[in-house]
């Protein structure tokens, strides 16, 4: 079967895009399919091994120990002055 990305995206922060990929990837997961995850812009990190890991990032590797991307150092580190549209 021929791999089908999703991108999930929304007009603003804190709107729910990191549930919404739990909840696909969950589905995908029960119906026996390959999932991945990739943020590439995130806000809030964490220090795991003296490496600034995206909260949300670790949040999908600890529920989703088998996916594939849940890479540690792809996000782009931005503060919020940069992503919040509502100014």
């Amino acid at each position: 079967m021929k791999k089908k990305p999703v991108y999930i995206a929304a007009t603003g922060q804190h709107v729910g895009k990191t549930t919404v990929a739990l909840g696909l990837m969950n589905c995908l997961v029960e119906q026996g399919l390959q999932t991945a995850f990739m943020k590439p812009v995130g806000q809030r990190y964490v220090e795991i091994d003296g490496v600034k890991v995206d909260e949300d990032v670790v949040l999908v590797r600890n529920t989703f120990p088998d996916c594939i991307g849940t890479t540690d150092r792809k996000s782009t580190r931005l503060n919020s002055s940069h992503t919040d549209i509502s100014r």
